[in-house]
Parts: structure tokens; sequence; C-alpha cells
């Protein structure tokens, strides 16, 4: 009669579940930024105001009107003294 046994085999494989500590400094991060630069262009306000009329008519005329007004009397003088020649 033939008898056959069998036995487990074992190794002695002991087996740990798997860890994994991965640790990582923290980044270091900078940043550089040139600070804005706004350049605003304006030229300054002209206000041009021009009283020259209502002087004029108060009496106190400026150079220019003073001439032709000087002008016109002194070909009306002539007119006059011419018409009085004539006559």
């Amino acid at each position: 009669m033939l008898r056959i046994t069998k036995n487990d085999a074992l190794i002695g494989i002991n087996i740990t579940p798997l860890k994994m500590n991965i640790s990582q400094p923290k980044a270091d991060f900078e940043m550089r930024q040139k600070p804005a630069r706004v350049i605003i262009k304006s030229e300054p306000l002209q206000i041009k105001i021009d009283q020259s009329q209502a002087f004029n008519e108060a009496g106190l005329k400026d150079n220019a009107a003073f001439s032709e007004d000087m002008v016109a009397r002194s070909k009306q003088a002539a007119a006059e003294g011419l018409s009085r020649i004539v006559s």
C-alpha cells in the first residue's frame, strides 16, 4: 500500500504592510515686481477773456483802438477842412 502524506510548506516570510513617509520641506517662493509707473502729461488750462470792447466803450482804449479812433477823427477833420476850403 502506498501512502502519500503532505505537509504544508512554511517558508517563514513575515510581511508587514507598506508604510511610506515622504517629507518635503516647504518651497521657497520669492516674487519681485517693479512698482508701476504712471506718467500723466497735461497742459495747463489757459483762459483768455477779451474785454477790449468793454474797455473801448468805457473810454479805456488800447493802443490799436485808440489809433483807429484817431485816424477816423483825423480823416473827418481833413474832410471838414477841405469842405470849408472849397466852399
